[in-house]
């Protein structure tokens, strides 16, 4: 009655941050990509179910385990949402919805697959979409929705990050 435990998996693993940081994008092949991005995608589709939002998918927010599966974690954010309209602002600045930004009323869901594109693009491409030494130049990127792809970058991973941007 007077005390809660929480028992939690222990990752000895990095984040995917800290991964893509050790391994040099030309190493990560494309079917890894796949994979990791799958992983994701169900992972933000069974909290999505069950009326979740994140508000912080981050690079940062992702372990991978001794085998590179994806665990979700920092769910400090997150809240209940169901179909209601949000207006909170947070979150993690390269990762915010442009409608987060401009404080108008938001789906937390469509927040959170915003954040995704982020992290799918940086996967794809070994950088960020949106990217700035001034807060206020990333959120007109992010506003206005203002990206390049490398060169390298194919047509069905265009196509694929356009539809989420």
């Amino acid at each position: 009655d007077k005390h809660v435990y929480l028992v939690m998996e222990y990752i000895p693993g990095l984040s995917l941050y800290q991964y893509l940081k050790t391994v040099p994008l030309w190493r990560i092949n494309q079917e890894e990509v796949k994979r990791i991005i799958k992983q994701i995608l169900n992972a933000v589709h069974y909290f999505h179910k069950r009326s979740i939002c994140h508000w912080d998918l981050q690079l940062e927010n992702m372990l991978l385990d001794s085998k590179k599966n994806v665990k979700l974690i920092d769910f400090g954010f997150a809240t209940l949402a169901s179909n209601r309209k949000l207006n909170n602002y947070c979150g993690t600045p390269s990762y915010m919805a442009p409608e987060i930004l401009i404080k108008a009323d938001y789906s937390g869901f469509a927040a959170d697959i915003w954040s995704c594109g982020v992290i799918f693009f940086v996967l794809l491409t070994g950088q960020y979409p949106f990217k700035s030494m001034l807060e206020k130049d990333l959120f007109k990127q992010i506003q206005w929705n203002q990206y390049t792809y490398p060169d390298f970058v194919d047509e069905d991973a265009k196509c694929f990050l356009d539809q989420i941007f």
